[in-house]
């Protein structure tokens, strides 16, 4: 009867009441940029209903994946004198995320913020902000306002998430790992906790269980970049490597050391072991002094155990030539040295080392 009677405001009320179910329908299939071309639609053959739907519609742009076009439709909401606290705090936090998700982290900050001076324990309102701050590299308050939301809601996994990725980023990978134990120990396990700890055992010298955990992050979530790019790290650090360390130093004494260093790494068992090659040739000069050159070939290596014990060792078989200017007299000596460390790491805090 629409398209016989277009004024025909009973046929509109029902088109419209229609497309609304519809969106909503396609909404909790999780189909939300079809709910909002259907809301759209709605306002097309209603236009008196946007203010009453605005926010279901920005809402469903939001998370179509379209922040940036979300943004002003929420500041629209917001404009309203009208609105209860459940509607501004709504608002609020679609704007506070479509900012953060649209890159705009220190813009929603405040906005977060503002939700929590109203309701300092909106779980909402902190996961939101400890994630934006998380993004601008705030990490030790982003830990507080997910630690906020855990005294709540112990098994919150998305706050388990940001607290591990916080503590990992403040050089603590080993509390990070503990954090999301009991998230790694559900059977469904979410390939976003499994990166952060792939991540995690990188930094605390497991390449070996770190290549294991970003395998994971595949299988569950195939073609994930994050996961892409550590195996494509890990295996970069796996390469032969060859470096070349050159250095000159003078001391107030006047004594002149130079350095010329050559070494050559291969790593084995998945990033546990390296060994290799490597010359050095020192060299002190000063006019009180006699001149000494020392050439040095050797071996260096390194071999991690398991979580807490790793070896290194650097062996050179020396020559070492002197001239003394007064008597113009050379000695030649040959020599073994060697450094061998033994290291315990029992913690992120600390770290033992016994040099041999």
């Amino acid at each position: 009867s629409l398209r016989e009677n277009p004024r025909d405001d009973e046929a509109r009320k029902a088109l419209s009441d229609a497309l609304v179910g519809a969106a909503r329908k396609s909404a909790e299939q999780g189909a939300n940029a079809e709910a909002a071309s259907l809301f759209e639609r709605v306002f097309a053959v209603t236009p008196g209903r946007r203010r009453e739907l605005l926010r279901e519609y920005a809402e469903k742009v939001l998370y179509a994946g379209q922040p940036l076009r979300a943004i002003p439709l929420f500041q629209e909401v917001l404009q309203r004198a009208d609105l209860t606290t459940i509607e501004k705090r709504a608002g609020q936090l679609g704007l506070a995320r479509a900012l953060a998700w649209s890159g705009q982290q220190e813009a929603a900050i405040p906005v977060f913020t503002e939700i929590l001076r109203m309701s300092p324990g909106d779980v909402e309102a902190l996961i939101g902000r400890g994630n934006a701050l998380n993004d601008v590299t705030r990490h030790r308050p982003a830990l507080t306002d997910f630690e906020a939301v855990l005294a709540q809601q112990p098994d919150n996994a998305e706050a388990i998430r940001g607290a591990a990725t916080a503590e990992r980023s403040m050089g603590l990978p080993r509390a990070a790992l503990a954090r999301l134990e009991p998230v790694l120990a559900r059977g469904d396990q979410d390939p976003a906790a499994l990166f952060i700890a792939a991540q995690a055992r990188r930094e605390m010298g497991r390449p070996d269980i770190s290549e294991n955990l970003a395998r994971a992050v595949l299988a569950r979530k195939p073609g994930d970049e994050g996961a892409q790019r550590l195996l494509e790290q890990l295996f970069l650090e796996r390469r032969p490597l060859t470096q070349i360390e050159a250095w000159h130093a003078r001391r107030s004494d006047d004594l002149a050391i130079s350095s010329l260093q050559l070494s050559h790494a291969l790593t084995l068992n998945k990033g546990l072991t390296a060994f290799g090659p490597q010359a050095r040739v020192l060299r002190f000069r000063g006019e009180d002094f006699p001149s000494v050159d020392i050439y040095s070939i050797g071996l260096a290596g390194r071999h991690r155990f398991n979580d807490v014990f790793e070896a290194r060792s650097s062996l050179f078989l020396n020559l070492e030539e002197e001239s003394r200017r007064l008597n113009r007299r050379d000695d030649q000596d040959v020599t073994f040295t060697h450094e061998t460390a033994l290291s315990l790491i029992p913690s992120d805090v600390f770290r033992f080392d016994l040099n041999l």
